[in-house]
């Protein structure tokens, strides 16, 4: 090619010789062309594009379409290689092709898309510039923006969306250049991380939102024992950690949804803090209460102490725990009334006041007693302004402030009233009165004494006493006249007309308690104390602050209504109990009382008390075994001896004629002892006692040997009583008689309930397991040494299966003689057979034909003696008349 007089190719050969420093090839040729027509904007072929070359193109001025091109270029000069010389025709064809034409038209698209270009990126920064700078530094700071943030979200989005639809359908790619191309990605992902970022800081909040009312829950909850000087219930306790798991559970489903590093600093440091401080927290709950229990101690050490010493670990955990329900199981001799008197002062001295405590017991010497404990422990508070009392003067109160007028309570005696109702069936006075029921009353009371005197001896007894004792178990049991005669069978006809004459009795005294405008009896007045709290829930709610609940493995059902009645609101319930020591089942109460007290009341704080400093260590062990043996219902419990001096029960078993025995027995026991010790420390117990022949019989030696005793707590010395009464009772020495399996008064007896009386009871009790708690309550009374009295061959299972603890001491002797009335003498062909009624037993004796004395005669008082023991498996309890026996004659006639 030639323009104007020059050789254009000696010129590109001269430059790229010059460039090259050799002689250039044609291709070197083409590429000097090719580089000069991109470096300068010459007016051959097509305009100037951006500067770079082929080999070397500017990275931040090339574009796709024009890479392309200049592929199609170096194709060109890939075929001066092919072509031998002369390549100056080759040259002109090449520079005369399609290539500079192409590129003039790929320079033109391009200026259209820059400007394309220019003018998007004027209105994106124009509209969405701002926004976007202000979300690239909070992020890049991790600060929260300075704006609405729903308002950055929706230009964020937005612009998100411009710059997504302006790359992917609205600018042609081919045509913009790399630094373009790094541009619009560099945006875009400006774009999506401010997208992303504000999304992260929204779904925080709306996570924060969602779990913030469980913090504030937990915290309103939390801040009572923030100070910890108050006792965690388990209702809050339970609370707090549900609502703590509900927190927890929030807290890790933000860090799931979240990614680390994309919050805010102060959104991810208080997501941090709230995870630990939650974790942190379920520890803190954790050792809460041990940690309240140690700084009460610690705060009330002097209250604490007593003039035997500090009250033990167990002890004063139990007072301090104050959960709304709150139960001490505590063993026989292990400061249970010490414990509650304990508590009632640690309350007062934490600032309750004394008519916000009240104290129920279930007898008045029970009441007197804790009253005088608590007034000698708090000496600023004197007896009077306790409120301390029994169950049946609480419902009383109650009752009396339901009415204008109060009842005059002092002339209110439910003995004297069941009383005087069956003397006056009795004596005939009722029948106008209650016709109905006298008529089957009388019918069925003559056929009763009929029936009796048909089958036994004891017929001509007054069954006053019977029935007095029939309306008492139906009311412990509330048994209806209905529920009574439906169980009765005409086939036992001493027990059917008894029945039937007592739910007559029955009936006429439940008419007279629905006329009276008086409650008659003591369950009467506990259910009518209870309707009237149930009924007036607002007037009562709140009555006590905290409520004391004494020996509660003996209360009855209605007793624990009343209780459930009395504890709404705030009220705390505080009870001490022993379920081995249920012994009143003839009551109505239950042992499952006691064990059922969580059921019933909801979840409970429960202490037990384990160590005894009652008895001695084989004592301890002796009824612990007792209580825990498979035969037993009892639930194990762990109970330790504090004492460590060794002193063994003693069981004495009796050979020969027994009954007989044992008053002399026992009598020679407790003069032995009182040698060296004072009458006022020794008991005597029997499964029975009053109307008991055979403690009648002990006392009555006891007066002979001029022993002081008392058989009713108002005298000094020697205690005589049952074993029921000396529940809650201890002594030094004491003299367990007649544990003996079976027969009357035995441990157990053969019948524990009347058969005439069984009828009225309704209760689910074993009776032979609460004949264990009996013996185990006996067993657990001394203070040193115990005494237990059995016939040899029939000794008490109870006793039996833990003799491995007891010192056995075995007496052969016999009666020297006996004292009784013939009552039945009986010829049996070779030999006689007759019964000697004894003060408070029974004798059998035999005599073989020729030897009977002539001087017996049924209905006579005898002296009787020189005989011989036959009291073996064959004949218990027997003798046998020789004639070296001695009778003599006492008394004539008594029958």
């Amino acid at each position: 090619m030639r323009t104007g007089g020059r050789d254009e190719f000696a010129d590109w050969r001269q430059r790229a010789r010059e460039r090259l420093g050799t002689e250039p090839t044609p291709a070197d040729l083409w590429d000097q062309y090719i580089s000069e027509v991109d470096a300068s904007n010459t007016r051959m072929r097509t305009p100037a594009l951006d500067s770079g070359s082929l080999d070397n193109p500017a990275p931040d001025r090339s574009y796709r379409r024009l890479e392309d091109l200049k592929a199609e270029a170096q194709g060109i000069e890939r075929f001066f290689d092919l072509f031998e010389p002369p390549f100056e025709d080759f040259l002109m064809w090449a520079l005369d092709s399609d290539y500079l034409r192409q590129k003039r038209t790929v320079r033109q698209e391009r200026e259209n898309v820059h400007n394309q270009y220019l003018e998007w990126h004027r209105d994106f920064k124009r509209s969405y510039g701002a926004t976007l700078k202000q979300l690239t530094r909070v992020r890049s700071e991790r600060k929260q923006p300075d704006r609405d943030l729903e308002h950055h979200r929706t230009i964020a989005d937005a612009a998100l969306e411009d710059i997504t639809i302006f790359r992917e359908n609205k600018i042609n790619s081919e045509y913009i250049t790399g630094a373009e191309f790094r541009r619009l990605a560099s945006v875009h992902q400006q774009c999506r991380k401010a997208v992303e970022y504000v999304d992260q800081i929204q779904r925080f909040l709306g996570l924060k939102e969602n779990v913030s009312p469980h913090i504030r829950a937990f915290e309103h909850r939390y801040a009572l024992y923030a100070d910890g000087d108050r006792y965690m219930i388990h209702e809050d306790e339970k609370h707090l950690r549900e609502t703590i798991g509900r927190v927890q559970r929030r807290l890790n489903e933000m860090i799931v949804s979240l990614q680390p590093g994309l919050l805010p600093e102060a959104d991810e440091e208080w997501l941090s803090n709230q995870r630990t401080q939650f974790d942190d927290v379920v520890e803190e709950i954790d050792s809460y209460n041990e940690a309240f229990i140690a700084r009460q101690r610690k705060k009330y050490t002097g209250l604490f102490e007593t003039e035997h010493g500090p009250l033990n670990d167990e002890q004063q955990r139990a007072i301090v725990a104050n959960d709304r329900s709150n139960q001490v199981d505590a063993s026989a001799g292990t400061g249970k009334t010490l414990t509650l008197t304990y508590r009632f002062a640690y309350l007062y001295r934490q600032g309750t006041s004394v008519e916000n405590i009240r104290a129920v017991t279930l007898t008045t010497d029970a009441s007197q007693e804790m009253k005088s404990r608590i007034a000698s422990t708090l000496t600023e508070v004197s007896e009077s302004d306790l409120e301390i009392s029994t169950f049946h003067s609480l419902a009383r109160s109650i009752i009396d402030r339901s009415r204008v007028h109060p009842i005059n309570w002092e002339d209110w005696d439910q003995e004297e009233n069941r009383s005087a109702l069956v003397s006056s069936f009795l004596s005939g006075d009722e029948a106008e009165q209650y016709p109905a029921e006298y008529s089957e009353f009388e019918r069925h009371h003559q056929l009763f004494l009929a029936a009796a005197r048909k089958h036994d001896n004891n017929s001509h007894h007054p069954p006053k006493k019977r029935y007095l004792e029939f309306l008492e178990r139906a009311r412990n049991f509330d048994r209806s006249p209905s529920d009574i005669r439906a169980d009765l069978s005409e086939s036992k006809r001493v027990q059917y007309h008894f029945g039937m004459a007592a739910t007559s009795l029955l009936s006429a005294y439940l008419t007279r308690a629905e006329q009276d405008d008086i409650p008659i009896d003591y369950k009467r007045i506990l259910n009518s104390a209870t309707t009237i709290v149930e009924q007036n829930q607002e007037a009562f709610e709140d009555e006590y602050q905290h409520l004391l609940v004494d020996e509660y493995q003996d209360i009855s059902e209605s007793a624990v209504r009343l209780i459930e009645s009395l504890c709404v609101g705030d009220t705390r319930l505080f009870v001490v109990g022993d379920d081995w020591q249920s012994i009143y089942g003839f009551r109505g109460s239950d042992p499952s009382i006691f064990r059922n007290f969580e059921k019933r009341f909801g979840p409970t704080e429960y202490t037990q008390l384990t160590l005894n400093y009652r008895c001695p260590p084989e004592v301890v062990e002796a009824g612990t075994e007792l209580m825990s043996r498979p035969a037993a219902e009892e639930k194990g419990k762990i109970v330790r001896p504090w004492k460590d001096r060794s002193c063994p029960p003693v069981l004495h078993r009796l050979g020969g004629l027994y009954r007989p025995r044992v008053p002399d027995y026992t009598i020679q026991l407790v003069e032995e002892h009182l040698e060296e010790g004072d009458p006022e420390n020794v008991m005597i117990l029997s499964r029975n006692d009053e109307g008991s022949e055979l403690m009648n019989t002990v006392a009555e030696k006891l007066e002979g040997a001029e022993i002081p005793y008392t058989r009713n707590g108002e005298d000094t010395g020697v205690t005589v009583q049952s074993i029921h009464s000396a529940k809650g009772t201890e002594a030094e020495f004491v003299v367990l008689v007649n544990a003996t399996d079976g027969g009357h008064g035995g441990l157990p007896p053969d019948n524990s309930v009347n058969p005439l009386i069984k009828p009225a009871v309704d209760s689910t009790t074993d009776e032979f397991a609460e004949e264990r708690r009996l013996c185990y309550v006996a067993l657990t009374r001394t203070e040193r040494e115990l005494h237990v009295i059995a016939r040899d061959e029939h000794v008490s299972p109870f006793v039996e299966s833990i003799d491995s603890h007891f010192e056995t001491i075995r007496s052969i002797e016999s009666a020297d003689a006996i004292e009784g009335v013939l009552t039945d003498l009986h010829d049996r062909g070779d030999k006689h057979r007759g019964t000697l009624e004894c003060q408070s037993y029974e004798i059998e004796f035999i005599a073989w034909k020729g030897n009977l004395p002539s001087v017996l005669s049924e209905g006579n008082a005898y002296r009787i003696s020189e005989f011989v023991d036959r009291d073996d498996d064959e004949y218990p309890e027997h003798i046998e008349l020789t004639p070296d026996t001695s009778v003599e004659l006492l008394l004539e006639g008594i029958y």
